[in-house]
């Protein structure tokens, strides 16, 4: 089924259909790398997680990602 309003990012070469908003944002400023570092942190900080203690740190590292986002949608980036 066809959306009645798709997203388009355009680059220099190309067109490319985005999925949703965040979507768009990722392909538009080119962030899948970064965005592919940041699961690969998330999944090895998940494997390592062997005590209460470390459960705590990935608690808090989630926290201030979330904070960080909340920032941006405050200010209506995201």
């Amino acid at each position: 089924m066809k959306k009645k309003n798709p997203l388009y990012v355009v680059k220099k070469d190309h067109v490319e259909q985005a999925d949703h908003f965040i979507d768009l944002l990722i392909k538009k400023f080119n962030l899948a790398p970064l965005v592919e570092l940041f699961q690969n942190i998330l999944q090895m900080l998940a494997e390592n997680i062997r005590s209460y203690a470390m459960v705590k740190v990935v608690e808090d590292f989630l926290e201030f990602i979330i904070q960080k986002l909340k920032m941006f949608q405050k200010v209506k980036i995201i």
